[in-house]
């Protein structure tokens, strides 16, 4: 495993993790931050003076995608790009393993408080649908509630909660 380093103001002082086996033909480009992954820009042509350019993710340039499909981080790190932390997956599977939403109030996946009833709600979701799981008094509780459905439901792309 080696550190591949960032430039530009939002990647300073961070890295991406490669193989060793990946390394030399990846750090041969400037890679830059930019929406939480390591990208760069190829040139494509120029037309009436201006530059068409193509911003190329670095996980995308490991692993070529296949149309309608997406590269998931298993440990949702985006800047671990060894091939063991990289997997093709559809845009459900890749949204399973995504972690709890930032303005989350419990700070937990799939647990959300009900003003109304005073209570943790707990909700997945699989195949385009909403599944309401229940009202419980103990956000911990409804987490454990939530890891179980997410397993069944998501497999080996579910992200559980860490209790």
């Amino acid at each position: 495993m080696k550190k591949i380093f960032l430039t530009g103001k939002y990647g300073r002082g961070k890295f991406v993790l490669v193989d060793d086996k990946n390394y030399q033909s990846l750090n041969r480009w400037k890679w830059c931050l930019h929406s939480k992954y390591a990208t760069r820009t190829q040139f494509i042509r120029k037309v009436n003076g201006k530059q068409i350019t193509k911003t190329i993710r670095m996980h995308q340039q490991i692993l070529k995608t296949p149309k309608g499909r997406q590269i998931d981080h298993v440990n949702g790190n985006k800047l671990d790009n060894r091939e063991s932390n990289l997997r093709i997956a559809t845009v459900s599977q890749n949204s399973y393993n995504r972690g709890p939403q930032k303005n989350s109030r419990s700070g937990l996946k799939g647990v959300y408080w009900h003003k109304c009833k005073e209570k943790w709600q707990v909700c997945i979701q699989a195949k385009r649908k909403f599944i309401y799981l229940g009202y419980y008094l103990d956000k911990y509780k409804a987490a454990e509630i939530y890891n179980e459905m997410a397993k069944k439901l998501h497999g080996k792309f579910a992200r559980l909660n860490q209790l």
